[in-house]
């Protein structure tokens, strides 16, 4: 966990993405992309187009209530130190997955100026999962709006039937990503 949690923190900008023909035009349509896990341990990246700058995109991705909202399955997200903390911003999630409640503390390093946020589990609280590790990117494109990439690795150290998993990796994804998309002003 503390490995997985150091990566997040230290890796640097994320590795440009190559989007297939029909990940492009999805993603100019202004549709949500989403290429889920191959196994398990595998990480789940989804994007999105989104008409507006950089800094409404960032807004709207931090915007933790609105996620409450929006994600059936979350029931609070609350912010437990603030970014200028020097562990970085750290978030606390509460999940009800199929009757399960599942409790998990987060924390961001990010780089507005390169446009990117990587997170991972914060190791000095309890958590109910063994990993969270992912990132957001935000590019500019041409057009003067966003793309939204999201990258996110989640392990909860049990055996999740696939169902489960899939729900969190390409429908919650994309539920969110739409959220940002939505409250960005696309």
């Amino acid at each position: 966990m503390l490995v997985w949690m150091a990566m997040a923190a230290s890796a640097g900008a994320p590795a440009a993405i190559e989007w297939t023909a029909e990940e492009q035009a999805r993603l100019t349509s202004g549709k949500v992309v989403v290429r889920p896990p191959a196994e398990a341990s595998d990480q789940a990246v989804g994007a999105v187009d989104v008409r507006a700058s950089a800094d409404v995109v960032w807004a709207a991705v931090f915007d933790f209530p609105a996620r409450v909202a929006e994600i059936s399955a979350l029931e609070r997200a609350e912010v437990y130190a603030p970014a200028s903390d020097p562990g970085g911003l750290g978030v606390v999630f509460e999940l009800s997955v199929f009757g399960a409640e599942i409790v998990f503390h987060t924390r961001y390093q990010c780089d507005f100026v390169a446009n990117y946020c990587t997170y991972g589990l914060d190791p000095a609280r309890e958590n109910d999962l063994v990993a969270v590790v992912g990132s957001y990117e935000v590019i500019a494109l041409p057009d003067g709006g966003s793309r939204l990439v999201y990258r996110s690795r989640t392990d909860s150290g049990r055996t999740v039937p696939g169902f489960v998993r899939r729900w969190l990796a390409v429908d919650a994804l994309s539920t969110q990503l739409e959220g940002i998309q939505r409250r960005a002003g696309s």
